[in-house]
């Protein structure tokens, strides 16, 4: 019933209509089903969870991993247990995790290198996921972010590359400016 594991599609491949009729079909009773939307073109995953909920039939229960990931662990570890039991009481059999990039290490005190390995808060936030009956989306902004533990879980990537046309590509970064340079994009990786 499931798509092949880590099979990747871009948001506007026709096929994301199948993902969608299998969805709604799927029985997760004691399985899971991960969905990764990847990469840095927000106004298509906001479009495409829109379009998801309207074919699934049901509305999409989001979380916010900002408040949920913080730079101690132990405390990390208290807010992914108390999460996934709120997760387990409520009715939703759709989830989506917004700021994912925070499993990364980025925000958790752990150094990145040019291999990414999972860190402890991802590897605790991904066996909660494995032990949850749901159907699960979970965002990420960086690509890079993507690292081979991650890649194991999910079922099926989607990509959110940026717009091709030069216009569209000029109104997109152009969006991407935030107050005070604070969240600048930028194709050049630092080492931290």
């Amino acid at each position: 019933m499931s798509l092949p594991a880590d099979k990747e599609i871009s948001f506007t491949d026709i096929e994301i209509n199948s993902l969608f009729s299998k969805l709604k079909k799927l029985n997760v009773d004691k399985s899971y089903y991960l969905t990764l939307l990847v990469g840095p073109f927000q106004k298509g995953k906001i479009n495409l969870l829109k379009d998801a909920a309207s074919k699934l039939g049901e509305e999409f229960y989001s979380v916010d991993l900002d408040k949920v990931i913080t730079t101690n662990k132990e405390e990390t570890y208290q807010n992914i247990d108390s999460l996934f039991d709120q997760l387990n009481k409520q009715g939703s059999k759709y989830i989506h995790f917004t700021n994912g990039d925070r499993l990364s290490g980025v925000y958790t005190g752990y150094s990145s290198s040019v291999e990414r390995y999972s860190t402890p808060q991802e590897r605790k936030f991904l066996k909660s996921i494995n032990e949850c009956e749901k159907v699960i989306f979970l965002e990420l902004k960086d690509r890079h972010n993507l690292n081979s533990t991650l890649r194991r879980m999910t079922h099926t990537i989607i990509k959110f590359d940026g717009p091709m046309s030069f216009v569209d590509k000029v109104l997109w970064k152009v969006k991407q400016i935030r107050v005070h340079g604070s969240e600048f994009e930028s194709s050049r990786k630092v080492s931290v």
